[in-house]
């Protein structure tokens, strides 16, 4: 059997697994987490709030004919 001991693998691998023992959290790592997870998801909940808002203000004042609709029931 032939077994091959890589250095740099090993002292990645150790890396990777002590990664959090040694991991600050610090406001710079906060501010990339916000950037990263919450932003983009408060951005597209607006977007589809707006999207949607304006389609429904569209149908409840009758400039889109219901034969036009999207969903509708047939």
């Amino acid at each position: 059997m032939y077994y091959s001991f890589d250095p740099g693998l090993q002292r990645y691998q150790a890396m990777k697994v002590n990664y959090y023992s040694y991991f600050k959290p610090t406001f710079r790592n906060a501010c990339i987490g916000m950037a990263l997870l919450v932003v983009p998801m408060v951005g597209y909940g607006y977007l589809l709030q707006k999207v949607r808002g304006d389609q429904e203000f569209k149908y409840r004042t009758g400039r889109v004919a219901y034969k036009d609709r999207m969903h509708k029931f047939k």
